[in-house]
């Protein structure tokens, strides 16, 4: 490749370099950028369960009022 090119063992030794540093920085980009989307997951995790809870929530009371509801229905049968 070296003589392809007409570098000189000093320009290639250089290219070997910023190669390497460059391989190092894709590297950090991509830890960086899988920290920020595990943090946007736990985010969204986090959303989820919020929801998840205040709808079972939501849920179990509207149970209670149904099962309230039988009852009344049941005594009003039972008169």
């Amino acid at each position: 490749m070296k003589e392809e090119l007409g570098l000189t063992d000093e320009q290639m030794e250089t290219l070997k370099a910023d190669k390497e540093v460059t391989r190092e920085k894709v590297m950090a980009l991509k830890a960086a950028h899988e920290a920020v989307m595990m943090d946007m997951l736990n985010e969204e995790q986090k959303k989820l369960m919020q929801e998840m809870k205040a709808d079972h929530h939501g849920h179990d009371h509207n149970e209670k009022v149904e099962d309230t509801s039988e009852e009344s229905s049941e005594a009003e049968e039972n008169n």
